[in-house]
């Protein structure tokens, strides 16, 4: 851990006795310390992503959603991705039409 001042970047650059940028740092009781080094969370999907979003229900229950070009997977609690995919075959190649809905008991779905 390397001491310095208090984080102030909201004062001016000129004889600032605190920092004014701190980069890949976490603040500690007593200056700043290097963030932990990344880890994998989840496994891989099956094909590259196209994109991915978060929600959560009313009961605060968080779901974590991917896509690629054919399929949507939903995270399960131990990092593993399962298709959601409802169509057969997966989604069609051309232009899909994506809405948000929300499911009888209130969590947010999508409907393709």
């Amino acid at each position: 851990m390397i001491p310095f001042g208090e984080y102030l970047p909201d004062q001016a650059d000129l004889d600032n006795p605190g920092v004014v940028t701190a980069k890949n740092v976490l603040p500690y009781a007593r200056g700043f310390g290097p963030v932990p080094a990344l880890s994998a969370y989840s496994s891989a999907l099956t094909a590259r992503g196209q994109g991915a979003f978060s929600c959560e229900d009313k009961a605060g229950t968080a779901y974590n959603f991917a896509g690629d070009a054919t399929k949507l997977y939903s995270l399960a609690l131990d990092g593993t991705w399962s298709n959601v995919t409802t169509r057969p075959g997966g989604m069609p190649p051309t232009a899909r039409t994506v809405t948000r809905k929300l499911s009888p008991s209130g969590v947010p779905i999508l409907q393709i």
